[in-house]
């Protein structure tokens, strides 16, 4: 069994030579242990629709990423997060598809793509991604490794939807995302670019739990295989499990302490 990490108070922690260090939070505390990364190839984590996953406003998406390709698909289209982005909204890489855009992401609402800027996302390289969505104005704002990567305003918000969340695959067809992917934070709010740059590059700390929605660490290793869920650690309960055909090796080690 893998250990998900002590959490411990970071309000007050001491640097070597013995000065207190101020967090930039006092909302965000330090994780002990070391991280792991869950290897998706043709293969998914399903989450049983909640209400709580029934955002219609604000949302905020955060993940680690390290991309092999940019999905399944000839245009890429690799589901980061997917909750039907033809009713609901999806979270996607995109390599060239002619709707806009290069090697880039993409946030669909309601069949409406909005698109970061061009060549943002490396392959083989791992990554901090987000993207906030203001429900009021429309705006779609993407960020890489905790850097602005690109805004653009839609003309409509996000559709309820009562389907299952999917991360690693589209809803409605197999395009997958193949890489490896650390992490997965919802809020439904929008976080500021301070806030990002605050996870980015320091997961072994526990996120800013207001308005979080849902958090997936992928840390739990082979004990899934023993009927153990992907945890869902923000307290609402959207536990995933894992659907096709993992590997043995899907969980992968970084190493980061």
């Amino acid at each position: 069994m893998l250990s998900p990490g002590k959490l411990v108070d970071y309000t007050r922690k001491r640097a070597p030579d013995n000065r207190i260090i101020t967090p930039r939070s006092p909302n965000w505390r330090e994780i002990q242990g070391s991280e792991f990364g869950l290897d998706f190839d043709t293969s998914y984590i399903q989450v049983p629709h909640s209400p709580s996953l029934n955002i219609s406003g604000d949302i905020s998406i955060l993940a680690g990423i390290n991309p092999t390709t940019y999905g399944t698909h000839p245009n890429g289209f690799g589901r980061i997060v997917d909750k039907n982005g033809l009713t609901g909204w999806s979270f996607i890489l995109n390599k060239d598809d002619p709707l806009g855009g290069t090697n880039g992401l993409w946030f669909r609402t309601l069949n409406k793509w909005l698109v970061s800027d061009n060549d943002v996302i490396s392959l083989n390289t791992k990554q901090d991604v987000a993207v906030t969505f203001n429900g009021t104005s429309f705006e779609a704002s993407f960020f890489v490794d905790g850097e602005p990567a690109g805004q653009e305003t839609g003309t409509i918000g996000i559709g309820q939807n009562v389907v299952d969340l999917l991360i690693g695959r589209r809803v409605l067809s197999a395009i997958y995302f193949e890489g490896i992917i650390f992490y997965v934070l919802i809020y439904n709010r929008v976080l500021s670019i301070d806030e990002i740059r605050q996870f980015a590059g320091n997961h072994n700390i526990v996120p800013d739990m207001r308005d979080l929605i849902s958090w997936w660490r992928f840390q739990e290793g082979y004990d899934v295989a023993n009927g153990r869920p992907i945890r869902d650690w923000s307290g609402n309960n959207n536990h995933g499990s894992m659907q096709g055909d993992f590997p043995t090796d899907s969980w992968k080690y970084t190493g980061v302490q």
